[in-house]
């Protein structure tokens, strides 16, 4: 008698083996996204202190970066987001009458510190592009604690 398709036993098989397979591969495919999110967010950052930057020599005013847990204001931690702002009085803190040039929030699986000298709450941006006196280290790390997939973003007094 000739066959055309498979038994139900042979089908049960396949089905095994697929379901084990997949299940193997899902923990790696979770660092995968996870390593996706936390070059996202570095590249996120990066662009922010490029623009940062930008914009102090093109207004020829400080402009600085601060962690900001809403958006709107200065504090919390860079976990939770930054902003940036032209800082008129230079003194790393949103004060009324400064204009707000842009805002970020950080993906809840990554957890971002500054690390620099002076004040680990702000970057301050001179009008000629570079910093005042801050050089420092962004470390990016995810929540579950694998340092494989960190990466840190350095920041040196020219702002590169």
């Amino acid at each position: 008698m000739d066959r055309n398709g498979f038994t139900l036993v042979e089908l049960m098989i396949v089905s095994v083996i697929l379901m084990i397979l997949l299940l193997l591969s899902i923990p790696s495919f979770k660092n995968l996204t996870l390593r996706h999110k936390i070059n996202g967010q570095a590249n996120d950052l990066f662009s922010m202190i490029y623009l940062a930057r930008t914009e102090a020599i093109k207004r020829s005013k400080v402009v600085s970066i601060c962690k900001s847990a809403d958006g709107q204001n200065c504090g919390g931690n860079w976990s939770l987001g930054w902003l940036m702002f032209v800082d008129l009085n230079q003194d790393g803190a949103l004060d009324v009458g400064e204009t707000v040039v842009d805002a970020a929030t950080v993906d809840t699986q990554v957890i971002i510190n500054w690390s620099a000298f002076g004040s680990d709450n702000y970057i301050r941006l001179t009008p000629r592009g570079i910093t005042l006196a801050q050089n420092g280290t962004f470390t990016l790390c995810p929540h579950n604690g694998n340092n494989d997939i960190a990466r840190t973003v350095v920041v040196s007094k020219l702002a590169r």
